[in-house]
């Protein structure tokens, strides 16, 4: 299992240091004033998303998933790894946006509130889990081609959501049961990536059959 978590983290040391540069561009866009800061929590889905779906077509061309299949228990533990590997890069890439948005304001940089500069970081990390926990089983089912496509459709759905939760919110009716809903949600969103890790394990088991 550890072999296999380091597999999945070689393959993404290439793209992170291309994010990396994206991160500091952005930061300085920011800085500038060019965009604001919210911009940068948006890195947190860019990677966390699409680390998984690089790891997806590399494995095609290799061939990857027919080897790990002869080990023992290989295809369980190959979605295990990745799954866990998304939720360390998600964490991971919260981690670097939370501290570099704390660093710019600590600098006088960016004026909003740390909280809400906290929370848009951890909402951000939120959707990542929740567009890989439903992209992912898609992948393995249909391939990482039609993966993309339906990616598109995915995405759709969640910025809809998302947009439907803020009007609501903004209008007052998100804050009087924000605490519970947030609670509810962190549990919801755990329990559905959860099922979507033994979903994809049955996809790709019954696929190298």
């Amino acid at each position: 299992m550890t072999g296999l978590c380091k597999k999945e983290l070689y393959l993404q040391k290439r793209q992170l240091t291309s994010y990396a540069w994206i991160l500091i561009v952005y930061s300085i866009l920011t800085g500038a004033g060019v965009w604001g800061p919210y911009i940068l929590t948006g890195m947190v889905v860019l990677v966390g998303l699409m680390c998984p779906l690089n790891a997806f077509a590399l494995d095609q061309t290799c061939r990857w998933e027919a080897y790990v299949c002869t080990l023992p228990e290989g295809g369980r533990n190959a979605v295990r790894a990745r799954y866990g590997v998304v939720v360390l890069m998600t964490l991971g890439s919260m981690a670097v946006v939370a501290a570099d948005l704390m660093l710019m304001r600590a600098l006088g940089v960016i004026q909003e509130e740390a909280g809400a500069l906290l929370m848009g970081t951890l909402a951000s990390g939120g959707i990542c889990l929740l567009l890989t926990a439903v992209i992912l089983p898609l992948c393995y089912r249909f391939g990482i081609e039609k993966g993309r496509v339906l990616m598109i459709a995915v995405a759709a759905g969640a910025v809809g959501t998302l947009t439907a939760v803020g009007w609501l919110t903004a209008r007052g009716m998100g804050k009087v049961c924000l605490p519970p809903l947030a609670a509810l949600l962190t549990a919801a969103l755990l329990l559905l990536f959860w099922g979507s890790c033994r979903l994809s394990q049955r996809i790709f088991l019954a696929k190298e059959r």
